[in-house]
């Protein structure tokens, strides 16, 4: 047993997960709790139990990006259709039915120079109703939209002072930032349909795309900001917060933020329909928290740290739940996919890890009861440049971070990517499980 904010928890390890909230939520005003017969039971329609098993007969299928850095951000579009962020500064589709690569223009106003110190995209996100693309643009502070299906440059977000770590739909035309400048943003969507040109960007076409100075690129319409609101403790005054990573809850209204400065980590919630702040946590792992993810049907929240991952239930008592130890002691949570009652962690030791919220463990390899199962990746490309020869030459590669995992729409794949842990290699790592 051991105390987060005067409250006795006992670490995950030791408990059911799902029993704990199942036992919380009788504790639940009747307007607090989904209509949900019995939280042990919720399955999707077509997975029932087999998201539980199907990763142990998984395999990788690497996937060539060329010579870009690191890939930070990935979304899917459709089962064989996905989008990669990269550290530099690269949007790329990739199409797995015939193994192309396409590279789309970044957004920029014409007008605004180039940041000095530009870390790529950290960040994209498809809004609910499939209509818009979020993602980062030419300036790593700037929002860039896109229209769906055609990828055709839509519309640019300026406000923000620092980089952009993450974003978040809260509706279908209402998307909320978080930066390193310490502030959140709501921008809404306008509907410039009748605004943008005739021609449309067909999939055929991105075989030759559009460069960074092509006029479409750097004259999309400006938007305006919605609501900006500065990142706080309400606690005590701590300057310097980011805000590394939002999710939003929409069945509850609610949007979390992951606000880490040197010392103190906190998850804090906000009311999506006022932006009025409901209230936060802060985190007993207190060190490199980049991740959070969440459970929507169980309202449950995990963060990712150097060592652990932490299970917060925010709707009662402001409660933490525990904490999950990580498969690669200290090599970093990097990214968190909930799939049902299974959370998938990504390491900087270049694994992605299974952990059942129903039995409070990871599951077991097939081949060692004693070891734990894990997708291991194999080596991506590494740029051999001085620095590479300098420190790295005379030792094995390092391993990949896996800084983004993505499940396909079917669930039947699992997009891993992500590149060297080290800050000065340059590298990537792209793979399709299947």
């Amino acid at each position: 047993m051991y105390q987060l904010m005067g409250i006795e928890l006992e670490p995950v390890d030791t408990m059911n997960t799902l029993s704990f909230l199942k036992d919380r939520s009788s504790q639940l005003e009747p307007a607090d709790l989904y209509p949900l017969d019995d939280l042990t039971q919720i399955e999707s329609k077509d997975q029932t139990s087999l998201h539980r098993h199907f990763p142990h007969f998984l395999s990788e299928r690497l996937v060539d990006i060329g010579q870009s850095d690191k890939v930070f951000a990935s979304v899917w579009l459709s089962e064989d259709l996905f989008l990669l962020g990269t550290k530099s500064n690269q949007l790329m589709l990739v199409d797995l039915s015939n193994g192309q690569l396409f590279q789309l223009p970044l957004l920029k106003n014409s007008s605004t120079p180039d940041c000095r110190e530009n870390t790529g995209i950290h960040s994209m996100q498809v809004s609910y109703d499939n209509q818009y693309l979020a993602a980062g643009g030419v300036n790593p502070h700037e929002l860039a939209i896109y229209k769906l299906p055609e990828l055709t440059p839509y519309a640019l977000g300026q406000g923000h002072t620092d980089w952009i770590f993450d974003m978040t739909w809260i509706s279908d035309d209402v998307i909320v930032t978080g930066s390193r400048d310490s502030t959140m943003a709501a921008w809404k969507v306008p509907d410039l349909t009748t605004l943008l040109v005739e021609e449309r960007l067909s999939l055929s076409s991105l075989m030759n795309p559009w460069p960074i100075g092509h006029p479409l690129a750097e004259s999309v319409p400006s938007i305006d900001m919605l609501f900006h609101f500065s990142n706080h403790v309400t606690q005590r005054a701590v300057s310097g917060n980011k805000v590394r990573s939002l999710v939003c809850n929409r069945r509850m209204h609610t949007l979390a933020s992951l606000q880490t400065n040197i010392c103190d980590c906190s998850v804090h919630f906000w009311d999506t329909q006022t932006f009025r702040e409901l209230g936060f946590i802060n985190l007993f792992h207190r060190y490199e928290n980049v991740c959070l993810e969440i459970q929507p049907e169980r309202n449950l929240y995990a963060v990712g740290s150097r060592s652990h991952v932490s299970l917060i239930d925010w709707r009662t008592n402001n409660s933490t739940v525990g904490s999950i130890r990580s498969k690669d002691q200290d090599n970093g949570v990097r990214s968190l996919q909930f799939n049902n009652d299974v959370l998938s962690v990504g390491s900087g030791a270049g694994s992605v890890s299974f952990y059942d919220l129903r039995a409070s463990s990871y599951p077991s390899s097939h081949f060692n009861s004693q070891e734990i199962y894990s997708l291991d990746t194999t080596c991506g490309w590494v740029r051999k440049d001085a620095n590479y020869q300098d420190f790295f030459s005379n030792m094995p590669q390092p391993p990949n971070a896996i800084y983004t995992h993505k499940y396909s729409p079917s669930y039947s794949k699992m997009l891993v990517s992500g590149g060297p842990l080290p800050l000065g290699l340059y590298g990537n790592y792209c793979s399709v499980w299947s």
